[in-house]
C-alpha cells in the first residue's frame, strides 16, 4: 500500500531528541571492513538538522505517510517482521531529505523506538533524552559551522559505463572520490547501481537466447527491498520469490534488442533494435515492462514539442534533397532520446528510413535544454575549449557539483584532475584504464558527507576496489 500523506503541522523535527543505535539490522553476511560499526552511535534531530555523531545535515524536510503495518513489512522490508505489537495495524513512515536529497527513511514503532533505514540497512533507534544537544541548534555555532565545512570539498561520482560486444552490450558502475584532493580507492560493479530518491537502485539488463530467439531483459529494483528478501532464507518464500521475478522477466523480454543508452534517477533511455529498426525510446525507471514509451511533450510540454518539430523538419528535408522518400512519418514524439555532445546532454531525435532497400536512421539534434526531471545536473564548470586545450585528445568530461575535481575521458583512460583557478591541475589525481569503445551512460554526483555514504553503500551491495593493474593513483 502506498499509504495516505499526512502534511506535517509544523516545521519541527517528527524525532526531536537525542537517539543511540541500539542494533544493526539486516547486516547479512557483510564483513566488519565494508559495514561501518553503527551500534552505540548517537543521532540527534533538532528543527531543521540531523546529527550522526558529529556530522551534521542541514535543511531537513520530511514527509510522513501512514500505511497498514503488515503490508509495509511484507512488500517492503520482509525480514523485519517483529518488530511490533500483533495489535498494532498502522505505522507512520517518515522519509528524511537533507537539501532535498535524500538520507534515509524511518518506521516508528512508539515515541521511543524506531528503525531508520540508510546505507541499505536498518537501525534499530531507542530515544534517550527528549532534547538534542544545544549545539546542534546553534546557526552561530563555530563547532557546527566547522562541521559543515569538514565535508564540503568531498565529491564522488557514480559513473555508468557500458562496453559493447558481439552478444550485446555489457555495463559497470565506477565510484569516484576524492577528499581535499585526495582520493578515495576507485570502486567498480559488474552491473548498473544508480540513485534515486527513495534510495540506491539496481538496473539489470541481460541479453537473452531462447527457443530461437533473441530478446533482452530490463529490471529494475530497489537494492534494499532485493537484499531484504534475500535475508529471509525460507525456502517457500524463495520460490515464490523466484516465481514473481519469473513472472516479471516474462512481462519484459520480446523479441528486440534494447541498449541502454542513458540512466537518470526517474528515466532511462534505450535504442531498440527490432528486426533491424533502430528506435530510441525514453521509459520510466519505475515501469520498465510497459509498453508505453515516455512522449517528447510528457516531458517538455507543447513548446518543447515545437522545438522537436522544427528540428525533424529540417532532418526531413534534408533526407528528401538526397532522394529518400520511405521515411517513418509517425511516433516521432517517441523516437528520441539523449547523446553527450561537449561535456553535455542533448536531446535527439530520430528519423527511421529505407534507402536502396536497406533500413537506416539519422539522428537530428533538438535545440532545448534537457528538463531537470530527465537529467539533474549537467554542469561544466570548465568550457569545453578550455579542456581540450588541457588535454586534446579528451572526449568527455564531467565536473563535479563543488567544482573540485573533474573526470576526463580518452580513448581508453578515464582522468581525474583537481580543479583550481577555473583550470585543470597541472597533475592528475589518478588514471583509470577502461574499454576503448567504453561510452559513459550515467554520472550521478555526491559531495559533503554523502560521499561516504555513497561509497559505503556502494561496497554494501558488493562493490569491488579496483586493483593497481587498473587505476594509476598520483
Amino acid at each position: 500500500s502506498a499509504g495516505k500523506i499526512i502534511p506535517p503541522t509544523d516545521t519541527s523535527s517528527p524525532f526531536s531528541g537525542k537517539w543511540t543505535v541500539l542494533e544493526v539490522l539486516g547486516t547479512g553476511d557483510e564483513t566488519e571492513s565494508t559495514v561501518p560499526q553503527w551500534t552505540g552511535r548517537s543521532v540527534q534531530f533538532y528543527e531543521d538538522c540531523v546529527a550522526l555523531d558529529d556530522t551534521i545535515w542541514a535543511n531537513i524536510s520530511y514527509k510522513i505517510k501512514r500505511v497498514d503495518a503488515a503490508d509495509y513489512l511484507a512488500l517492503k522490508y520482509m525480514s523485519y517482521p517483529d518488530f511490533f505489537a500483533e495489535d498494532i495495524q498502522q505505522v507512520e513512515i517518515v522519509t528524511v531529505y537533507a537539501d532535498d536529497n535524500y538520507l534515509g527513511e524511518a518506521m516508528k514503532i512508539d515515541d521511543f523506538n524506531m528503525v531508520f533505514f540508510a546505507q541499505d540497512r536498518g537501525l534499530l533507534l531507542i530515544k534517550v533524552s527528549d532534547e538534542a544537544d544545544i549545539m546542534l541548534g546553534s546557526s552561530n555555532s563555530t563547532e557546527q559551522n566547522l562541521i559543515r565545512n569538514r565535508n564540503q570539498s568531498a565529491s564522488g561520482v557514480l559513473l555508468g559505463l557500458r562496453i559493447p560486444g558481439e552478444t550485446g552490450s555489457a555495463y559497470r558502475t565506477l565510484w569516484v572520490a576524492a577528499d581535499r584532493g585526495k582520493m578515495h580507492p576507485v570502486l567498480m560493479s559488474e552491473s548498473l547501481f544508480f540513485p534515486r530518491t527513495s534510495g540506491f537502485w539496481e538496473l539489470d539488463a541481460r541479453n537473452i537466447f531462447t527457443e530461437g530467439m533473441r530478446g533482452s531483459l530490463l529490471s529494475a529494483r530497489n537494492v534494499a527491498i532485493s537484499a531484504l528478501k534475500t535475508e529471509i532464507g525460507d525456502a517457500a518464500e524463495t520460490d515464490a520469490a523466484a516465481d514473481a521475478e519469473t513472472d516479471e522477466e516474462v512481462d519484459v523480454i520480446d523479441s528486440s534488442e534494447k541498449t541502454i543508452t542513458y540512466i537518470g534517477n526517474d528515466y532511462i533511455v534505450v535504442e531498440k533494435n527490432d528486426e533491424g529498426v533502430r528506435r530510441l525510446m525514453v521509459l520510466p525507471v519505475d515501469n520498465l515492462s510497459s509498453s508505453t514509451e515516455i512522449k517528447f511533450s510528457d516531458l517538455l510540454g507543447d513548446k518543447g514539442l515545437d522545438s522537436l518539430l522544427t528540428a525533424r523538419e529540417k532532418a526531413v528535408d534534408a533526407l528528401r534533397s538526397n532522394g529518400i522518400r520511405l521515411f517513418e512519418r509517425n511516433r516521432f514524439d517517441t523516437n528520441f532520446g539523449l547523446k553527450r555532445t561537449n561535456g553535455h546532454w542533448t536531446l535527439v531525435g530520430r528519423i527511421n528510413y529505407q534507402s536502396e532497400g536497406k533500413l537506416a536512421h539519422t539522428d537530428y539534434d533538438i535545440k532545448i535544454v534537457p528538463p531537470v526531471s530527465l537529467v539533474s545536473y549537467d554542469t561544466l564548470v570548465l568550457s569545453w575549449p578550455k579542456i581540450k586545450d588541457r588535454v586534446p585528445d579528451a572526449l568527455d568530461a564531467f565536473t563535479s557539483p563543488s567544482k573540485d575535481i573533474a573526470l576526463v575521458q580518452t580513448k581508453n583512460k578515464l582522468t581525474i584532475y583537481k580543479i583550481g583557478a577555473e583550470q585543470l591541475s597541472e597533475n592528475p589525481l589518478a588514471e583509470i584504464d577502461i574499454p576503448e569503445d567504453a561510452t559513459v551512460i550515467m554520472a550521478e554526483w555526491a559531495t559533503g558527507s554523502y560521499v561516504e555514504s555513497w561509497g559505503n553503500s556502494f561496497l554494501s551491495y558488493g562493490a569491488r576496489v579496483l586493483d593497481e593493474d587498473s587505476v594509476r593513483m598520483r
